[in-house]
């Protein structure tokens, strides 16, 4: 799955208008393609592809001879991922957007990597970068983003439309033209949603014309001191005694060890305590009452008992993608990060002192 490289998967470009397909385009060339297409109902991917999707796309022929990405079951990407909030007016869609913004923001999103759009009716596009989540091209890449989005929307208290993380979901273009309305879908800046003065009739006057396009924000990955974190964390919740109380007489001892070349070490195999750990290290959590919250890592006991490495870069992914929402407040590249690349487990006997 890593070996993929994400440079090589590209957007599908659909017209609606002309009911045709162009070609797969990379970022710039769907730029180039959109600028084209002002004054028109245009949609493209919102996932990116390998080209076998593109040979899947051309020999996929409907009854009606048109041409099809139903069905397509393989791997796909996506540089960013769009929450897409469509409320029954345009002044509840603005508040809802405002909420889920200040939500991103409180987690650790940068303000500056953050994209908002009027999406041509009542509701809007709220794009984020996805390389903070250090996931990888792979057949469940859509699956992952839903769930992430899910759980960030439903904190926030926010509905949104969870069928554009379909595989084959489309969505409207940048600057283009919706057929109902005529508005266009324009970008808005963030400071005009955080506004509380601002309305919807505010948004329709701005959206009315196409504004020139210009380009997408630059993802980027907020520095984040570990350690230093971790220890923070650590020492605080040492001094509380708040380690769960299956550790016994010992509680006020964590059950393992740092070392902060990338190994962690402690005397007892226990699933919670593993999670716990790895929590801690990759997200500096303020608490520790995240059990609930994680899927159980199995299959690992035998291995562990024999003294051998644990090697858990995807279960790391896993414990990312399924608590992502609880006690965040920063982003860290799991693939890129080299704190946690190659994290291993090592057995240790004795208690910690």
């Amino acid at each position: 799955m890593d070996s993929l490289d994400k440079n090589e998967f590209i957007y599908i470009r659909f017209n609606i208008v002309k009911w045709e397909e162009g070609d797969l385009l990379f970022n710039g060339q769907l730029c180039n393609m959109i600028a084209q297409q002002k004054n028109q109902e245009c949609y493209y991917s919102h996932f990116k592809y390998p080209e076998e999707a593109l040979h899947y796309f051309r020999n996929n022929i409907k009854e009606n001879g048109k041409r099809s990405m139903a069905g397509y079951q393989g791997y796909c990407y996506a540089d960013r991922i769009y929450f897409d909030i469509d409320s029954k007016s345009h002044d509840e869609a603005i508040v809802d957007c405002r909420k889920l913004i200040e939500h991103l923001l409180c987690l650790g999103f940068l303000a500056e990597n953050l994209d908002v759009w009027f999406s041509g009716r009542r509701g809007f596009h709220i794009g984020v970068s996805t390389s903070p989540w250090g996931l990888s091209p792979d057949i469940k890449f859509n699956r992952w983003c839903k769930e992430i989005c899910c759980e960030i929307a439903e904190k926030a208290r926010v509905d949104i439309d969870l069928s554009i993380y379909s595989k084959i979901s489309i969505l409207r273009a940048p600057f283009s033209r919706h057929p109902e309305t005529g508005l266009f879908k324009n970008p808005i800046p963030i400071e005009s949603i955080l506004d509380c003065k601002i309305s919807g009739r505010n948004i329709l006057e701005n959206c009315r014309i196409p504004i020139a396009w210009t380009h997408l924000p630059t993802p980027s990955v907020p520095s984040v001191d570990l350690k230093s974190r971790f220890n923070k964390v650590l020492k605080k919740n040492l001094t509380k005694g708040n380690w769960p109380s299956v550790v016994g007489s010992e509680s006020r001892y964590p059950p393992f060890d740092i070392d902060w070349n990338g190994i962690i070490t402690w005397p007892y195999w226990n699933e919670t305590f593993f999670r716990l750990a790895v929590l801690a290290k990759i997200k500096g959590l303020s608490a520790w009452d995240c059990e609930q919250n994680l899927r159980l890592i199995r299959g690992r006991n035998e291995a562990f008992s024999k003294g051998s490495p644990v090697f858990l870069d995807t279960e790391i992914k896993t414990i990312v993608r399924s608590v992502y929402q609880r006690e965040f407040s920063y982003h860290v590249s799991l693939k890129n990060d080299p704190a946690i690349k190659g994290l291993i487990i090592y057995p240790r006997k004795g208690r910690i002192s």
